[in-house]
């Protein structure tokens, strides 16, 4: 049962964007989600979070545990009875906090598997591996802070970038139960997007030639945000055969 928000700083977090064929990626994702194509692609994106001081949203305090979490997500649209929709699907979270993952799915949306982080941040540069404990999946970034923007980025510029991330606050994963996703809705309260350069990538799951061929898939874009207060939201479940939800389910109007 999800009863509060939690509130908090993302003292780093890294977004490496892959451009997808949305023929390759479609039959991969649950009912209802089909992917949002943006400039003939699918996208897919691996998000590497540092959080700090998070705690209940109503806690008058300052501060709370910290911890090093990873997620596997696409960006995903579906129809209702009444108006399009389009959120984030997180297919995997992981995460080196046990509190982290007692919470996830119980108290807070969100189920998280147990896994090892090394990061390495100093000012510009910052290189992060991670492993699960499942032996499932493997990341490695490396990378540093530049002031170009990639030209064959599906977003024309690191400005475009920023207004379509801004509109990501809606977040769907996967649950133990079938056809029954989590929903959290993140509210930033400052926004502060950097471009960053990739200068050495491995992620286990975009690189499974038999999840996506080659020629299929092929690193977008990669940005930096740093010391980003927040608030996460959990919202209604999506339940896909459940009508009342669809009838229920209110539009966005974008991060406060």
């Amino acid at each position: 049962m999800n009863v509060f928000s939690i509130k908090g700083i993302m003292e780093r977090r890294i977004l490496v964007n892959f451009r997808i064929d949305p023929q390759i990626l479609a039959p991969q994702l649950p009912a209802p989600f089909k992917p949002k194509v943006v400039n003939g692609y699918a996208l897919g994106s691996v998000c590497l979070v540092k959080l700090k001081n998070m705690c209940p949203h109503y806690l008058p305090i300052t501060w709370g545990p910290s911890s090093e979490n990873s997620a596997h997500r696409f960006l995903v649209e579906w129809e209702t009875q009444h108006q399009h929709q389009e959120a984030v699907y997180i297919t995997r979270r992981d995460t080196n906090s046990f509190l982290n993952q007692v919470i996830g799915g119980t108290l807070f949306p969100g189920e998280y598997i147990q896994s090892y982080f090394k990061t390495q941040d100093t000012k510009g540069e910052h290189q992060i591996e991670m492993k699960s404990r499942d032996h499932q999946t493997k990341i490695f970034v490396k990378g540093q802070t530049c002031d170009s923007h990639p030209n064959n980025s599906v977003y024309p510029s690191l400005e475009a970038a920023e207004t379509e991330i801004r509109k990501e606050t809606l977040g769907y994963s996967k649950t133990k139960i079938a056809h029954h996703f989590d929903g959290v809705r993140l509210h930033c309260r400052n926004f502060n997007l950097q471009s960053f350069k990739v200068q050495e990538l491995h992620c286990s799951f975009f690189n499974d030639t038999d999840r996506f061929p080659e020629g299929s898939i092929d690193l977008d874009s990669a940005f930096l945000m740093k010391e980003i207060d927040h608030t996460w939201e959990p919202c209604p479940s999506l339940i896909p055969q459940s009508p009342t939800f669809y009838r229920n389910l209110q539009p966005h109007k974008g991060c406060i």
